[in-house]
């Protein structure tokens, strides 16, 4: 089955709102659930829910993405751990995304002129990227103070900033939209995915595209300071925290 022909679950868990989609052929249902720091324990029943509730079983789904961030370590860890895990109990193939540049998508379909999107990062920062009006990133993604962002690259923002993050001082209000993260993995899935001899479903293009290049791409636990360039297209399911988790080691064990 092409993913393009069959039903794509898409989960954003970057932000304090779990939003969750499933679209398919005549089927585009979709909920957006503020749970804050209760991820963990409300995303299985709320996947289940909307898929009871669009007349579907896990069994029935062809792929599943997942906005892979920047965000909060714990919940973006939740998300993606959940993805993968349902990815492999039914053999299917799990795509990953910058949760920025998922609101870049729709931002950009809207006709916006250069924007950009920010995610509440904690400590007083924003995880942020810059856009031109297709849509395409020209600045990031990076970690910031707001007030920062406005003198580093202020040609970027042309009617204002799209955020996704209560009281950073930002123009507007909206976080990744899983719909339109399952657009993306239904027009373009196709061509981030190869079946392996073992029948293993891999992620392809995205990792064929960052290598041989001088541009480093954060490893699936590191912090990301070393990455010089995240490729906007779909990756594989990895977290991008853009910096290290709060919790720190305890001296006596250093």
């Amino acid at each position: 089955m092409r993913v393009g022909d069959g039903v794509v679950l898409a989960l954003d868990t970057a932000t304090p709102d779990l939003s969750a989609a499933v679209v398919g052929p005549n089927l585009r249902e979709s909920v957006r659930v503020p749970v804050g720091n209760r991820m963990a324990a409300a995303i299985a029943p709320e996947v289940d829910g909307l898929l009871q509730d669009s007349g579907l079983a896990r069994g029935d789904l062809a792929a599943i993405a997942v906005g892979a961030g920047p965000g909060p370590y714990t919940s973006l860890r939740v998300g993606l751990m959940f993805a993968r895990a349902v990815g492999w109990a039914l053999g299917i193939p799990v795509l990953g995304a910058c949760s920025l540049d998922v609101v870049a998508r729709a931002v950009s379909l809207a006709g916006a002129g250069a924007f950009g999107v920010a995610l509440d990062a904690r400590r007083r920062e924003v995880y942020w990227a810059g856009y031109d009006a297709e849509g395409r990133r020209r600045v990031g993604p990076l970690v910031a103070r707001p007030a920062d962002i406005g003198s580093a690259a202020t040609r970027w923002f042309g009617p204002g900033l799209v955020d996704s993050s209560a009281g950073a001082g930002m123009v507007e209000r909206r976080g990744p939209d899983a719909l339109v993260l399952a657009d993306w993995v239904r027009s373009d899935g196709e061509r981030a995915i190869e079946v392996t001899e073992g029948g293993g479903p891999q992620i392809a293009a995205a990792e064929a595209e960052m290598a041989g290049r001088d541009s480093v791409w954060a490893a699936p636990d590191g912090d990301g300071s070393g990455a010089k360039s995240i490729p906007q297209s779909l990756l594989p399911p990895r977290p991008l925290y853009l910096r290290r988790p709060d919790a720190k080691v305890p001296s006596w064990l250093s």
